[in-house]
């Protein structure tokens, strides 16, 4: 939030065009890389196929790796590396494109892939790289909503304690 010394806190604006990330991605992107495999450079690689995609309108586009380097803030053989972990997670794949009548390599063209799995009936396997790490739990919600959604429900798992400002 922005601050206007008459008014007080302003909240922002978010105005389109915007791109969209996929929680589970994200998530599964998390659970692959961590902080000794460039975690930090992964999400940025991923930010920047995301927001290629989304300047196209279209899960498919065309781009070099320089281009996605470039807007990731990384190197060309990173972004080369981190490609490959993101195909192997089903997030990313692509085409290798060639000039017509040469040998010479064209752009590639990528395609966002969803975050499948095999069956419905199946459940997605967890794709964490360190057996010791926990998973954190999951709130798909706002805090505001889901504290609200906790309350009503009622479930007994939060309990919210009155506290008498007398005994402070």
């Amino acid at each position: 939030m922005s601050s206007n010394a008459a008014y007080g806190p302003t909240p922002r604006k978010i105005a389109p065009p915007f791109c969209w990330q996929s929680k589970t991605a994200l998530r599964r992107i998390r659970e692959a890389f961590d902080e000794s495999t460039f975690l930090d450079q992964a999400l940025a690689v991923y930010l920047a196929h995301t927001e290629l995609a989304s300047d196209e309108q279209s899960e498919t586009y065309t781009a070099t790796r320089r281009k996605i380097a470039e807007r990731a803030g990384v190197g060309i053989t990173r972004v080369r590396v981190i490609n490959d972990k993101l195909r192997s997670l089903r997030l990313l794949d692509w085409k290798q494109n060639k000039i017509a009548g040469t040998a010479e390599l064209a752009p590639n063209t990528y395609t966002m892939l969803g975050t499948p799995c095999p069956t419905s009936a199946t459940p997605c396997l967890r794709l964490g790289t360190n057996p010791k790490r926990r998973p954190e739990p999951v709130v798909e919600e706002s805090p505001e909503e889901s504290q609200k959604n906790l309350l009503k429900k009622g479930n007994g798992k939060f309990r919210t304690e009155q506290i008498d400002p007398k005994t402070i």
